[in-house]
């Protein structure tokens, strides 16, 4: 194994990654913004664990209560932050930004775990609300929940295949307001590229790459994602339109527009 990054909102086991490519809120790219539609499930064959990051100092985040159902449909008005460069640039125009949350399309697995029980709660890397939390081992898949009364806790799991846990935490329900940072992010849960191929995140590198390099997302075309290192690095979105280094068959890659990058989002 050359290389894996455990993300667990269990802060002490946390790995930390440096800041670069998508940063924070501020820093995304001014893209068109819209409601992610239904996608077609599939089935990886790589594992899939959630890089479920945060730090061991609270950020001190108060946020209210969630009381929207584990069926709520993310409302198309939501914007994402400005750009510093007002380039369109790709071959395809604007990279479009979505949101996507649980429905009742979904499938919706009830444990008995409070997940949330050892390490508290940690804002999302996987959405631009700070509300968005996670918790949990790394082997649970959560990539960002929500709460309701009597700490009802929603969680996506596989946002390809719509598939989300539910669970009642009295962690949550006595939450005290305060979150763990997220140590890296936002980045998108998942993207499609220009030909349509999807790549979703996985935590576990264990695989050769051209010239070196790494990849934490795996496209269903059996195509993957490089960066130098860190999973911040994988998307340019200097512009409007994204860009990644794609390679097929290990080779060397090529630059490829990023359709849409889609993120955690209840509003």
């Amino acid at each position: 194994m050359r290389r894996s990054i455990t993300w667990m909102a269990v802060p002490f086991l946390t790995v930390g990654l440096s800041a670069c490519g998508s940063g924070d809120s501020e820093g995304e790219s001014a893209t068109e913004t819209s409601t992610a539609s239904s996608q077609t499930t599939t089935t990886r064959t790589t594992t899939t664990q959630a890089p479920t990051t945060g730090t061991s100092t609270s950020s001190g985040t108060s946020t209210s209560q969630d009381s929207s159902s584990s069926t709520t449909t993310p409302s198309s008005s939501t914007t994402t932050p400005s750009s510093t460069t007002s380039d369109g640039g790709g071959s395809g125009g604007a990279t479009n930004i979505a949101q996507l949350w649980i429905d009742d399309t979904w499938s919706v697995e009830t444990v008995k775990e409070d997940l949330c029980a050892t390490g508290g709660l940690t804002t999302s890397a996987y959405s631009h609300q700070v509300e968005l939390f996670t918790c949990g081992p790394t082997a649970a898949s959560v990539k960002a929940c929500t709460y309701a009364d009597g700490g009802q806790t929603t969680c996506i799991t596989d946002p390809v295949g719509h598939q989300a846990i539910r669970f009642t935490s009295s962690t949550v329900d006595n939450w005290d307001g305060e979150m763990h940072e997220r140590g890296t992010g936002p980045i998108p849960m998942y993207v499609e590229l220009e030909d349509g191929a999807q790549c979703s995140v996985v935590s576990h590198d264990h695989d050769q790459h051209w010239n070196g390099k790494f990849s934490w997302y795996s496209c269903d075309d059996g195509s993957e994602l490089l960066t130098d290192e860190s999973i911040e690095g994988t998307f340019d979105d200097d512009a409007k339109a994204w860009t990644v280094q794609r390679s097929v068959d290990r080779g060397k890659p090529a630059t490829t527009w990023v359709k849409t990058a889609v993120f955690a989002g209840t509003r």
